[in-house]
């Protein structure tokens, strides 16, 4: 963590690197130029003591790190892969549901790990039985990785699973519009 902290003042840049390594295209890249490869090229100069200059550098560097995490194509479709099938299985347990996905996913502020955080919205039925109900039928599927699924009993219950294809974790919960209205504030 102070790593990425280091990474937000202008003084510390250069000297930032991250060790986290993600896969851009078929080649791997340091997301600040670790000593792996060299740096990305906005990334590269040193800052100058001009604050206006120092400043839009450390704009452009800020802007250059959120394009290096912004998920891949190929991520992207695993994402929406995951949130189809996941729908697909709620609607068959919970016909008349609604299910819509909020949080980091549609904020624009999700990482390549990030989870996708999906709520079903259907007033006549209860939280804890409608959780059951769908870890039931995961379990009798494929879509879930095996082993990955927990039933976890917090203030706001959730089905959590990790989507076999994409490899994209899933937390599920049911008839809690918090999260979409969080999600569209921060929007």
């Amino acid at each position: 963590m102070n790593r990425l902290r280091n990474a937000i003042y202008p003084a510390r840049v250069v000297q930032c690197t991250i060790s986290c390594s993600r896969r851009i295209g078929s080649q791997s890249k340091n997301l600040l130029g670790g000593s792996q490869q060299p740096p990305p090229a906005a990334l590269d100069s040193p800052v100058q003591n001009n604050s206006d200059s120092g400043r839009s550098q450390l704009h452009r560097q800020i802007l250059r790190f959120a394009e290096l995490l912004r998920p891949t194509e190929q991520e992207a479709k695993g994402r929406i892969g995951a949130v189809r099938r996941t729908t697909t299985l709620v609607r068959a347990v919970i016909p008349a549901s609604q299910v819509y996905v909020f949080g980091s996913s549609v904020t624009g502020l999700a990482l390549p790990n990030s989870d996708l955080d999906v709520v079903v919205l259907e007033p006549g039925i209860e939280q804890l039985e409608a959780l059951s109900m769908l870890r039931k039928r995961l379990r009798a599927t494929s879509l879930p990785a095996k082993g990955s699924m927990s039933l976890v009993h917090a203030r706001v219950p959730l089905l959590k699973f990790i989507e076999r294809r994409s490899e994209v974790s899933i937390d599920l919960s049911v008839n809690n519009d918090e999260g979409l209205r969080n999600s569209e504030a921060v929007r």
